[in-house]
């Protein structure tokens, strides 16, 4: 098993990802399922000229309250805490843990290692998604909601791959400085800063520019509930995790790894 690390690590997650599986299915369930009691009981009336409901995309109708509660904050925060967690176990997680040393002992490379944990975390992460697209899909028949599949695709899309590239983030940072905490550390920061530039920044007429910066803009700017897929801002969302996994084989394969 040592020698197939995908399938180890797979392995490995399959509890955890059936609780997370289960949570998203919950929280689904509870935001989406009652959608047309919160828009008849009047709780959904709020002002949505604010510049934080603007930048989530937030208004009553259904793809505005789907796009403001799941996609742009609920699924963004589940699926990324995720992510990070899982791409700071995959380096340095083992490293403090004084095992990846002896993973390395076997017939696999650090390149290997890095491309079969980067393998593993987007499998993860593609399979949350998938559960993500379907409990909304059998949500939003249910609340009778009228937004179709196609459209809740791409944006399960978009949202798996600004995990995955959070994820990468955190691998990268595992593999260049082998230290879980500071590993943690600094993607937390990282995906706060990306997040306030996208809703923050863009209320600063000086800061405007910075939104352009931001993983979450690609992601939500292009409002994939009401107009399907934006290829160019998949395409920028999917090459980050590509370069965050070349610079973490550059760094890995640069360091001496603690013991």
């Amino acid at each position: 098993m040592l020698r197939n690390v995908f399938a180890k690590t797979v392995r490995d997650q399959r509890r955890s990802l059936g609780w997370w599986s289960l949570g998203l299915v919950a929280v689904i369930a509870v935001y989406v399922l009652p959608y047309r009691q919160y828009l008849d009981s009047g709780v959904l009336s709020v002002n949505t000229d604010s510049a934080i409901y603007q930048a989530l995309g937030y208004d009553t109708t259904p793809a505005g309250y789907l796009q403001g509660t799941l996609f742009a904050l609920l699924g963004p925060l589940l699926l990324v805490m995720m992510a990070v967690t899982t791409g700071a176990r995959a380096i340095a997680g083992d490293e403090e843990a004084g095992t990846l040393d002896l993973v390395l002992a076997h017939p696999v490379s650090r390149t290997r290692l890095v491309a079969e944990r980067f393998a593993a975390l987007a499998a993860a992460v593609t399979l949350l998604g998938t559960v993500i697209w379907a409990g909304t899909v059998v949500a939003v028949a249910v609340a009778d909601m009228g937004i179709d599949a196609g459209r809740l695709a791409a944006a399960s899309l978009g949202l798996v791959l600004l995990a995955l590239g959070f994820g990468t983030v955190a691998l990268a940072a595992g593999a260049a400085s082998g230290r879980r905490g500071l590993t943690l550390s600094v993607t937390a920061a990282v995906a706060v800063a990306a997040y306030l530039a996208n809703t923050v920044a863009p209320q600063v007429d000086a800061l405007k520019a910075v939104q352009k910066w931001s993983p979450f803009h690609y992601y939500l700017d292009g409002h994939p509930l009401r107009t399907g897929l934006n290829v160019g801002h998949l395409a920028v969302l999917a090459a980050i995790p590509l370069v965050m996994v070349g610079l973490a084989l550059w760094w890995l394969n640069r360091r001496d790894i603690a013991v």
